[in-house]
């Protein structure tokens, strides 16, 4: 009994900090891992404010995949692929709507104002699409 008093009297500092760095270190991972938790992320078209498509894009490949708009009158085709949307085609003179490239954060939707379409992503602003 008197080595693992003399042991704990000696070292109780070390232990500590130890302890205390083992704490730290699980509470870091665990911290990370919900802060990074991805929610579904959906992109809703509109056009003239009216609900046309709903895209669940966290069920999408990697791969892009085309998707020509519902409405006959607009003439746009989109790119979706993994949590992220774009437009890869119009046939609208000013092209702003393609240039915007792609998007996966609902602070960064996609406008064309030639045919009054919008394009909003719903969730979480973590992302796993390689944007470029």
């Amino acid at each position: 009994m008197s080595k693992i008093k003399a042991f704990f009297a000696r070292y109780w500092r070390d232990i500590i900090i130890v302890l205390g760095i083992a704490v730290c270190s699980i509470s870091t991972i665990f911290i990370v891992r919900c802060a990074t938790r991805k929610e579904p992320v959906s992109a809703v078209i509109y056009q003239q404010n009216e609900v046309v498509l709903e895209l669940d894009l966290s069920k999408e490949s990697n791969e892009v995949r085309e998707i020509k708009f519902p409405k006959e009158e607009v003439h746009l085709v989109l790119g979706v692929k993994k949590n992220a949307i774009c437009v890869l085609k119009s046939d609208c003179h000013h092209q702003d709507c393609v240039n915007m490239g792609w998007t996966s954060s609902p602070d960064h939707p996609i406008i064309c104002s030639h045919y009054k379409v919008s394009i909003e992503i719903v969730g979480t602003s973590f992302y796993d699409a390689e944007i470029g």
